[in-house]
């Protein structure tokens, strides 16, 4: 999906919590007086959502998978550098062996490859947790729940488009960065928007009078 030009994208909004569950799509219109998702059994929290348009981070490769790129590289070259060598000995099926090792390995890494094209998503910040969604679409890309222990950053781009970083600290205090994104919003309306997350990932109860939007 091409990404719109931040100047067409609607400002951030705080809402009633959509319909469905954040986590499982089920539909919770009734249920937030029983406090949780009747299929899922997740903690709806705040009857309020803040919906925001923003481009998140490609993700990028794992330490690990960087590493089984190289050795399959390696690998290859190689066998293709012995593979006169292991004929000449009579044993030139062990390096067509191996490249066809390689080759496997190669599509393996090319179909389960991790990095994501930038996409435009309609974010959903609940008190449950952080629901992505494709654009104009009722795809749900992907949940993240909040512990509780996450941190709000928010670091101004530009008169209307902004970077959001949500990180989480462990135990050892090493800081994990969970999620990033860009996203639309004017700059006038950055502390607005990062107290309402950060009372959403607390699990307060968000009313639309405390939290009256920025004009």
């Amino acid at each position: 999906m091409a990404t719109k030009g931040p100047a067409s994208l609607p400002d951030p909004v705080l809402a009633r919590h959509p319909s469905k569950c954040p986590s499982c799509d089920y539909d919770v219109s009734g249920s937030f007086a029983l406090g949780r998702c009747p299929e899922c059994g997740i903690d709806l929290g705040s009857s309020m959502a803040l919906f925001m348009a923003g481009v998140p981070r490609s993700e990028e490769a794992s330490p690990g998978r960087k590493w089984a790129v190289i050795a399959t590289i390696a690998a290859g070259l190689v066998f293709t550098q012995t593979l006169g060598l292991f004929i000449m000995f009579g044993y030139g099926w062990i390096p067509l062996v191996g490249l066809g090792m390689v080759l496997i390995c190669t599509a393996w890494l090319v179909a389960t490859g991790t990095r994501r094209a930038r996409s435009l998503e309609l974010l959903v910040f609940t008190g449950a947790g952080l629901s992505r969604r494709a654009w104009k679409s009722e795809l749900r890309v992907g949940f993240m729940p909040w512990t509780r222990g996450e941190s709000v950053h928010i670091k101004s781009v530009s008169s209307v488009w902004q970077k959001l970083a949500i990180h989480r600290t462990d135990a050892h205090g090493k800081v994990q960065r969970l999620f990033e994104c860009g996203f639309r919003c004017p700059r006038d309306q950055i502390e607005w928007v990062q107290r309402t997350i950060e009372s959403l990932v607390r699990g307060e109860q968000i009313q639309a009078s405390s939290h009256a939007q920025p004009q």
